[in-house]
């Protein structure tokens, strides 16, 4: 795993495992049915999130999108192996670039057809690397909470090039 997606799957861990972190501050944009959208700055990063329970759409400051679902009472090492959701019973999305880590799973630009279908569908199911079902989560408040999700994205500072 490359030094940037620790530091990202990091921060995001530890913004779900507590409530708050010294270095990054978050705020809620939106909220709706089972659904929030938080702005969330840190020292040298920042990105808008949508949630409901355990699974997470990250935007990022680059305009990329990113998915996370926490599985509680998982323990993850780090590997990467693919990862896929369905929504409602329409196709598979595979996410072949999937990081499991902690209590975590993450993946990595995904595709804007991907986040549409979370906004426009009714439920999602997650499988795990062996294809096996890992848990649904409804989309209800799902298409206002996306919405809310790119305008948060619009206001998002351009990315910092580090200086060295």
């Amino acid at each position: 795993m490359t030094p940037i997606k620790s530091l990202i799957a990091g921060a995001l861990f530890a913004l779900t495992a507590t409530a708050a972190i010294a270095e990054v501050q978050s705020h809620e944009v939106h909220r709706f049915k089972d659904w929030h959208v938080d702005f969330n700055q840190g020292d040298n990063f920042a990105w808008c999130s949508a949630a409901t329970g355990n699974f997470h759409v990250n935007a990022n400051q680059d305009g990329s999108y990113e998915l996370q679902v926490v599985v509680p009472g998982a323990a993850f090492s780090d590997y990467e192996a693919p990862f896929s959701i369905q929504v409602d019973r329409g196709s598979r999305y595979i996410m072949s670039d999937a990081t499991y880590i902690g209590v975590s799973i993450f993946s990595k630009n995904i595709k804007e057809e991907v986040v549409i279908a979370l906004a426009t569908g009714g439920q999602v199911h997650t499988f795990n690397t062996v294809d096996e079902y890992v848990e649904s989560f409804t989309l209800a408040g799902s298409k206002a909470a996306i919405i809310a999700l790119y305008e948060c994205q619009q206001k998002l500072p351009a990315p910092q090039t580090p200086t060295y």
